[in-house]
C-alpha cells in the first residue's frame, strides 16, 4: 500500500455553490486539500474524520467527508480510484466506506428519516439528504414542516424547504436534532408580544444569535445582523424596535424591523447558568436579573449585541409627549421623531433624516373653526408618506424639529377666503331677527 494516495483535478463545493479546483492527498495521519488557484492548503486530521461517503454522480463519482465541525463535498473522482479509496479509508481511518445507491426514478414520494447527522428523504434508496447542521430554523405550517437554511446576501441556492409531514412530533424531534437544538441557551424570554411580525414568540439568547420561536415560525437572528435597537416609551407600554439585515421572512413577507410591545409594571426574575467561557466572553453578564421585563430585555440585548439602544430625545409635543397621533391612509398610529429619523408605528416605517428629501405641510394656515388638524408629507428619495389628522397645535414643535435637524420643509399657503355659499348663509341669518320683529308687531 502506498504511503500517500493522490486524487487530482477534483472540485470542492463551497458554501457559495462555487467549485474550487483542488488536489486531494490521503495519508495515514489525515487528509490535505490544495486549492490550485490560490495555493491554499486545508488539512483534516485523522481523529476529526467522522464519516466518508461515496456517491455515483452524473458522470463521475462524488465523495462527502464529514468532520466534527465541517462537511466537505468533493466531485470528479474517477471510477478506477474508488476501490483504492475504500481500502485506505478502512485501513488508515478505520471507516467503512461504500458507494451509497441513489434513487433516480421515483423521486417525488418518499419518507423522511434521521441518519446520524443528516435528515434523509428516501424510498428504499436515498433521494437526497440534508445536514442537520445546516438547518437554522424549523416551524410547522398546517401539515408542512418548513426548514430554513442559513445564507448570506450573495447566496444563490435553497434557503427554505417544505415537507408534507402529518406527524406533529416530527417538528419537535427535528428541532432537537438540528443545530438550533444543540446550541445552549443562556437566557430565554417567553411569549413576548410581537406587533410585527404579528404573534407571540419566545426570544432565546445564545452566544451568537437570538432564536425567535413562534407558534408556526422560527427565526435565527445573528447578533451581527442587528443594526439598530430603538426604545420608544408611552405612558403604559414600551415598544422595542429591532432593525435586522438581512431581513427575516414570514410567509411571503419580509421584515426589516421586529416590533416588540411590552407592558410597563411587569416584573420577572431570570437566572443564568454561568461557566468560565461565558464569564470571559461576557464579563458583565449576571447570574440573576430582577426588574421590569422590558428593562431586563434591553439590558440583555445591549450586552449580547454590544450596542447601545437608542431612545427618543429632544422632541416634545405640547402635551409633553415624545410622539404624535396621526393616520397613514386608513391606518391610525403614532409618529416618533427621534434624533436622526422619524418612526411610524404600529407598522414600522423608518425614515432616516439622510433619506428625507423634503417635508411638506398642508392646511396649516386654515382657520381653526374649519379644521383642527393638518397634514404632513414626508418625501424620501424612494417614496412619499402622507400623514394626516395631526393636531394643529403641534405644528410649531414639528417645524422646529425638522429645522434643527437640517431637513428642508415647505408650508403650503391656502388663502382663507369665505366661499360665496357661506356669505349667503350669513346674510339669511342676519335677516331673521328683523322678520321675527315684524311678526310680533302685527
Amino acid at each position: 500500500m502506498e504511503d500517500v494516495i493522490s486524487l487530482d483535478n477534483l472540485f470542492l463545493l463551497n458554501t457559495n455553490n462555487d467549485d474550487e479546483n483542488i488536489n486531494l492527498r490521503l495519508a495515514d495521519k489525515g487528509m490535505a486539500m490544495k486549492n490550485l488557484d490560490s495555493g491554499a492548503i486545508t488539512t483534516i486530521k485523522k481523529d476529526d474524520i467522522h464519516r466518508i461517503e461515496l456517491y455515483r454522480g452524473t458522470r463521475l463519482y462524488s465523495m462527502r467527508i464529514t468532520t466534527k465541525t465541517k462537511i466537505f463535498n468533493i466531485n470528479n473522482i474517477l471510477e478506477e480510484k474508488i476501490e483504492e479509496i475504500k481500502k485506505v479509508c478502512g485501513h488508515w481511518y478505520s471507516i467503512n466506506v461504500y458507494v451509497k445507491p441513489l434513487e433516480i426514478v421515483d423521486t417525488t414520494k418518499g419518507k423522511v428519516t434521521f441518519s446520524d447527522d443528516y435528515l434523509e428523504y428516501r424510498t428504499d434508496k436515498l433521494i437526497f439528504d440534508v445536514s442537520l447542521k445546516d438547518i437554522v430554523s424549523v416551524c410547522s405550517v398546517k401539515n408542512e414542516a418548513v426548514l430554513g437554511f442559513d445564507c448570506d446576501k450573495e447566496f444563490d441556492g435553497v434557503i427554505e424547504m417544505r415537507l408534507g409531514v402529518p406527524d406533529e412530533n416530527f417538528v419537535k424531534n427535528l428541532r432537537e436534532r438540528s443545530e438550533i437544538g444543540q446550541v445552549k441557551s443562556i437566557i430565554a424570554f417567553e411569549t413576548l408580544n410581537n406587533v410585527s411580525p404579528r404573534g407571540k414568540s419566545d426570544y432565546i439568547f445564545s452566544e451568537n444569535y437570538i432564536r425567535v420561536l413562534g407558534r408556526t415560525y422560527e427565526h435565527k437572528v445573528l447578533y451581527s445582523s442587528i443594526k439598530r435597537i430603538v426604545v420608544l416609551e408611552q405612558e403604559k407600554v414600551v415598544n422595542i424596535i429591532i432593525n435586522v439585515d438581512p431581513s427575516i421572512k414570514q410567509g411571503q413577507t419580509r421584515y426589516n424591523f421586529i416590533n416588540l410591545l411590552f407592558e410597563k409594571g411587569i416584573v420577572e426574575d431570570f437566572e443564568v447558568e454561568l461557566d468560565d467561557d461565558l464569564r470571559s466572553k461576557y464579563p458583565t453578564l449576571k447570574e440573576k436579573y430582577t426588574g421590569e421585563l422590558h428593562e431586563t430585555f434591553i439590558e440583555i440585548i445591549e450586552l449580547f449585541t454590544r450596542q447601545k439602544v437608542q431612545v427618543s430625545e429632544g422632541f416634545k409635543t405640547k402635551a409633553n409627549q415624545i410622539f404624535l397621533s396621526c393616520a397613514l391612509r386608513a391606518l391610525e398610529g403614532l409618529l416618533f421623531p427621534i434624533a436622526d429619523a422619524v418612526i411610524f408605528l404600529p407598522k414600522v416605517i423608518y425614515m432616516p433624516h439622510r433619506e428625507i428629501r423634503l417635508v411638506e405641510f398642508y392646511r396649516v394656515d386654515v382657520s381653526v373653526m374649519t379644521s383642527k388638524s393638518f397634514d404632513m408629507k414626508i418625501i424620501t428619495y424612494d417614496t412619499a408618506y402622507l400623514f394626516s389628522s395631526i393636531d394643529k397645535d403641534e405644528f410649531g414643535a414639528l417645524e422646529k424639529y425638522f429645522s434643527d435637524c437640517n431637513v428642508e420643509i415647505r408650508v403650503e399657503i391656502v388663502e382663507n377666503e369665505i366661499p360665496p355659499e357661506e356669505e349667503d348663509d350669513t346674510t339669511e341669518i342676519e335677516e331673521e331677527p328683523s322678520v321675527e320683529a315684524d311678526e310680533s308687531d302685527v
